[in-house]
């Protein structure tokens, strides 16, 4: 996401959405890269509404410093998915079999105890 701020901005309009119809879910537009902490803060305080079906983010490819660098910011998350029963939706990048390995890390961090799907992006 070239401006993550743009992303981050429609939180609160999507939750808007989703309370006032009930077809619709919001998922709550999350980052684990440690420059968008508060922004993902400020959007997991969205995590208990009605109609949040969870949070999503972008799970980049070749992080320097390998996940760990993320670990903080992915705990954070995930333990809101989990305190609010939610479900964690990551993009991988596109060629996603790169990401397997990373991918396997948040199952074994997380998937105890928060469910999670994965999808590929289309652009990266």
């Amino acid at each position: 996401m070239p401006d993550p701020e743009l992303a981050f901005s429609f939180n609160e309009l999507c939750v808007e959405a989703a309370v006032k119809d009930d077809r619709i879910q919001a998922a709550l537009w999350v980052s684990p890269k440690p420059s968008d902490e508060d922004m993902t803060a400020e959007a997991l305080t969205l995590a208990g509404e009605p109609g949040v079906a969870g949070p999503e983010a972008e799970f980049p490819a070749g992080r320097p410093g390998g996940r760990s660098v993320l670990r903080p910011v992915l705990d954070r998350i995930f333990a809101s998915a989990r305190e609010h029963g939610l479900v964690v939706h990551v993009h991988t990048s596109p060629g996603a079999a790169s990401d397997i390995d990373e991918i396997g890390q948040l199952v074994d961090w997380y998937a105890d105890d928060v469910r999670c799907t994965s999808s590929t992006s289309a652009a990266g």
